[in-house]
């Protein structure tokens, strides 16, 4: 009877099965490294907003919009989404000069 070099069929699946989850986390990566963009780009924009707002001699945080916001990921996520807002408008505070990119840096560093 001949030697098979192919692996058995639990070998094979085990294999198949670790790839799918490498390739899945790799694109939950790719997902994650654009969250972090997306939310850098928001924290900046929100930032002009506010320094144009109180250089115009307005408040730098609108509470009412803030609750839309908070309302928005509520709706979207539910209760972890209230969380996911409170932490964003939390990253999004002004804290005067700076950007964004300069306050991770400095984490970072």
């Amino acid at each position: 009877m001949p030697v098979s070099t192919d692996p058995a069929p639990t070998e094979t699946t085990a294999l198949l099965t670790q790839l799918n989850e490498e390739v899945r986390l790799h694109q939950v990566d790719a997902l994650d490294d654009e969250i972090i963009s997306l939310v850098a780009q928001r924290v900046a924009l929100v930032h002009e907003i506010q320094r144009d707002r109180t250089a115009a001699g307005g408040p730098g945080t609108r509470l009412s919009r803030e609750t839309q916001v908070i309302g928005r990921y509520g709706n979207g996520l539910g209760r972890p989404g209230v969380e996911v807002a409170m932490i964003l408008l939390n990253l999004c505070r002004y804290r005067g000069s700076g950007t964004a990119a300069s306050a991770q840096a400095a984490r970072h560093s």
